[in-house]
Order: structure tokens, then sequence, then C-alpha cells
């Protein structure tokens, strides 16, 4: 049964900043959310395009785009969690005004709950760090990795080598999200995008911590 505290969520943000492919199999995972949650207003956080995810368009309202061109840069300075120091990042021409952009806008959105779907290998810890700082109280992602608070709600990953949409599935079972009659959503009539979809700078991956 689905935890009363997620039964309240009123604005969710669903984050993949990973492969189009990765975000892609998020499909079913969407559905159970959209059936799971019938009133809350659902936003799509990725680094692609509103042409490139039609397909996950009948359950959700809106959609924010999130360039990774800046993720590369700061990757090999970043510890297990993700994070970097202040001065590392004020050192990035991009890195800091970036992660305060991000920070701002999701706060603006006044999301209720946050939820990180991650590929194989990569931390919802980073991501994780900016919804609590833009003050997100429900944070759901899958780490092997333990990581204090950054995330409220933490699941182990199944075992590797599973297909991406095994792993997203996986973290909204363990939530205690229904997965039963999911189906491909090829049927279902569209829900209304918003037609403001803003760009945001650059995706940081790597937490604000103090030198």
């Amino acid at each position: 049964m689905l935890p009363d505290y997620w039964q309240t969520v009123h604005r969710l943000v669903v984050i993949c900043l990973d492969d189009l492919n990765t975000v892609m199999q998020l499909q079913l995972a969407l559905q159970a959310l959209r059936s799971a949650l019938p009133q809350a207003h659902i936003t799509l956080l990725t680094a692609h395009s509103d042409d490139q995810l039609l397909s996950l368009s009948p359950w959700t309202n809106q959609t924010l785009m999130h360039s990774t061109d800046g993720w590369k840069t700061l990757e090999s300075e970043a510890s297990a969690f993700g994070e970097v120091s202040i001065t590392s990042a004020k050192q990035n021409s991009n890195g800091f005004s970036d992660v305060v952009n991000l920070i701002r806008v999701i706060r603006a959105q006044q999301f209720d709950a946050a939820i990180v779907f991650t590929g194989e290998g990569r931390s919802p810890y980073a991501l994780a760090y900016i919804c609590y700082l833009a003050g997100v109280a429900l944070r759901l992602g899958q780490s092997q990795e333990f990581g204090g608070s950054i995330l409220s709600h933490c699941v182990k990953p199944p075992s590797s080598n599973i297909h991406p949409q095994e792993r997203h599935l996986f973290l909204l079972k363990a939530a205690g999200f229904e997965l039963e009659e999911l189906t491909d959503g090829r049927n279902l009539e569209p829900r209304e995008v918003s037609n403001a979809h803003p760009t945001l700078a650059h995706p940081i991956p790597f937490t604000l911590q103090s030198p």
C-alpha cells in the first residue's frame, strides 16, 4: 500500500538526466505514478527536448529541459556522492551559477516531492541535494551508497545488468507504488502539457560542500 506521505503529494518532479534511452524507459514508471497520484501535477525534468519525449506526455503535465553540457567537466572532481567543494564549483565558469539557477527553478515550482531516476552506476545524490536545497521534502532515489538524509527515502538498487525499465520500476515498487495493470499507453489520451518549457543552462552532477 502506498504510504500516506505519497498520497498527499500535489506537485511531483520526476528527474532523469541520463541518456535518451534511459529516459524513454520511464514510460511504465510514469504510468504507475499517474495511476497512484491521479490529481498530482507531474513535471518531468530531463536533458532532452519535448519532441523526443512525446511518448511520455500522456502521464505528465509539464516538461523542463536541463542541458548536460556542463556535466563532464566537473565529474572528474566529484566524490562518490557527486560532491565537490564550493571552490571547485566557482572555478568552473558555468558550475556555480548553474547550480544556483537550478535550485531557484525547482524552488519556484514548489514541488512537494522529487523522484530521481538514474541509470546503472549513476548516483542520485547530486540532484537529490539540489532538491533538498530547493525545499523539496520527499526525495526518492536508489543507491548502493549511504548518503545520510540527502535522499529522504533511499532504495538499494537491484543486481547489476538489468534493463533500465526494470530498474525504474524496482524503485517505485520498493517505495510502495502499485505496478499492476500497466500498459504501453497507446490508447490513452495525452494530458495537456504546459507550453512553458524553460531551458536551464547546464545540469550539475554534484552537490555543494564547504571546503
